[in-house]
């Protein structure tokens, strides 16, 4: 027989949150401190904690996946860990926590987003670009992704596009990595295009100050407009954005890829047609080329309909040196992004805790 378990008590701290180290050392690489702790128009009588204590604590919670108040006092008993690895000078109550929280979060906006762009380019590993026939370009993907916060009476809670009650935050990824260069937290009424032009204007500034490479940028038809075409002050950045075919006719656009179009018959019974198109189904000139793919099926899970199903992707793209198959593969690396977005919702569980 094996010998039995021995369990000794030694006297070594053990921290189950070890990874909070990087987090303070990439925290005080951003410098950011002393301009957190002089915030304009922030008056708060008599701080026992200065508001840079109060946002590192925020941000351990968050990346430790703790992203609720109350989860600080499970660091207060003992909190010497807690804060030496965040290099803050003590660990504030969920309620002091909550109160300066809403107090300063607004004030602090603009500086977070703006120095954690000078993280990123002080310390981002790599920001992989996306190789294409026209050139390297890094990927700069820009979405809405609705929170579930039903039975919740939390303020800017309603009713989304899923059908659910949250919020409609919009969130901006750079490169293949996906690094979170800018985010919106908005009511889940709000339609996806409002304010969108200026997000899109404050994401490029922001993405500037982290790489100087050529960028692509990809919306979905939700973002169907041209006042989201980036104004010439942006050089060298480009984009496919997914149009929104509201009334133009199906058939019209079969018509259209029957002519302009590439033929590919997928299997029995499907058949797609690939292009592009510089005209309108009106004969107007387009702003920029239109990429087209349109399936037209004879038979459908074994059955042959009356007519012929057909279905219409279109997208505007203003790259012209990209052929149209390369296009819809770019656009269809967009759908990373919802990675992304589980990696928010569900490894780090902000959606039920947004207060």
């Amino acid at each position: 027989m094996k010998a039995p378990v021995s369990v000794k008590r030694g006297m070594e701290m053990l921290a189950g949150h070890s990874g909070l180290l990087h987090i303070g050392a990439l925290l005080d690489s951003m410098q950011i401190k002393d301009r957190l702790n002089a915030l304009d128009n922030v008056h708060c009588v008599d701080p026992i904690f200065p508001h840079a204590d109060v946002l590192f604590s925020m941000i351990g919670l968050i990346s430790v996946g703790k992203p609720d108040y109350e989860a600080i006092e499970i660091f207060r008993p003992k909190q010497d860990f807690f804060t030496r690895a965040l290099k803050i000078s003590g660990c504030p109550s969920s309620v002091t926590l909550r109160q300066r929280i809403d107090l300063i979060g607004q004030a602090c906006d603009d500086i977070l987003k703006e120095r954690s762009a000078f993280l990123l380019r002080l310390k981002a590993p790599a920001i992989t670009p996306i190789l294409t026939s026209a050139g390297q370009f890094v990927a700069l993907d820009i979405d809405v992704s609705p929170f579930d916060n039903s039975k919740t009476q939390k303020e800017g809670v309603s009713r989304t596009y899923k059908g659910y009650d949250g919020y409609a935050p919009i969130f901006a990824y750079l490169g293949v990595e996906g690094y979170l260069v800018n985010l919106e937290l908005r009511e889940g009424s709000q339609h996806c295009q409002k304010n969108t032009p200026e997000f899109i204007n404050a994401t490029l500034a922001y993405t500037r100050q982290v790489t100087d490479e050529p960028i692509l940028m990809r919306l979905d038809s939700g973002n169907d407009s041209k006042d989201n075409f980036p104004d010439d002050k942006w050089e060298n950045v480009h984009f496919i954005i997914k149009r929104n075919l509201r009334k133009e006719s199906p058939l019209r656009w079969a018509e259209l890829a029957k002519d302009k179009g590439r033929k590919r018959i997928c299997r029995e019974g499907k058949t797609v047609w690939i292009g592009k198109t510089t005209v309108g189904l009106k004969g107007e000139i387009l702003p920029f080329p239109i990429v087209f793919e349109v399936t037209e099926r004879h038979i459908k899970k074994g059955q042959q309909p009356a007519f012929p199903e057909i279905e219409v992707d279109t997208c505007w793209c203003s790259l012209e040196q990209l052929d149209a198959e390369e296009v819809i593969s770019l656009y269809h690396d967009h759908g990373a992004g919802e990675q992304f977005h589980s990696e928010i919702k569900c490894d780090m569980g902000l959606v039920h805790c947004i207060c």
